[in-house]
């Protein structure tokens, strides 16, 4: 996986969802055309992570910069690394959890 692998993450409607920093981080939600497959069938296009929520249960599934980081990093990067990428959502309770599935395809 290149270091310029994009990272995205699918909600449980199968939306794909950021936070708009150029719109007061806003949420935008759309249909992804790097990622089209399912939690129980992940796809990826060329250069892409996909990461599929399933399920969440007391977390939020909001993207943002500071919730997609680069496994193995010395520093909070964004993004996806040779060795995979780290998706953290914000609790929303006392615990949480969730399922789900992911998909990378090389550039």
């Amino acid at each position: 996986m290149a270091s310029t692998c994009k990272v995205h993450v699918i909600n449980v409607a199968g939306k794909e969802v950021f936070e708009d920093e150029a719109n007061s981080n806003a949420l935008v939600e759309f249909t992804s055309t790097a990622c089209t497959g399912t939690p129980e069938a992940p796809t990826a296009t060329a250069g892409n992570l996909c990461i599929y929520i399933a399920s969440l249960t007391n977390a939020s599934a909001l993207v943002s910069d500071t919730q997609i980081r680069k496994a193995g990093a010395s520093t909070e990067e964004t993004g996806a690394s040779t060795i995979g990428a780290v998706f953290a959502p914000l609790a929303t309770g006392t615990t949480a959890e969730g399922w789900g599935s992911w998909a990378v395809t090389a550039p």
